[in-house]
């Protein structure tokens, strides 16, 4: 399957944003990383923040979040999505790219940005 539309990068292609009032974030997903493996889809996600408001966690928060790369798990069938890995970037070039624990599945919320994400990769075949 053939993902179009603009590219934020050469596989980098934008399939939501959103605004809560205080942050206004892009969705991108690398079209090049879907993997599937029966009614199972493996894709690396990027958010953007655009006002450049968020600041990380813990040890990291003096520092500004620029974008946060994400690898999620997509179970066709259940309707489910699955953290497996994410890394923040900031502005001033510091990576958290600590393990995260265990992300348990959750569902795939109707009119979200995750409803779009799983209607675009579950359309990619093996």
């Amino acid at each position: 399957m053939l993902i179009a539309g603009n590219a934020f990068a050469a596989s980098w292609v934008k399939y939501g944003a959103g605004n809560n009032g205080t942050v206004d974030l892009e969705y991108f997903l690398d079209a090049e990383s879907i993997k599937a493996s029966g009614h199972s889809r493996y894709v690396w996600l990027k958010q953007v923040d655009l006002k450049k408001v968020r600041k990380g966690l813990g040890k990291y928060k003096a520092h500004t979040l620029d974008y946060v790369l994400e690898k999620y798990l997509v179970d066709c069938d259940a309707e489910t999505l699955q953290l497996l890995d994410d890394n923040w970037y900031f502005t001033d070039n510091v990576v958290d790219s600590e393990p995260i624990p265990y992300s348990a599945p959750r569902p795939v919320s109707p009119e979200s940005v995750g409803e779009i994400l799983k209607k675009l990769v579950c359309n990619v075949t093996e």
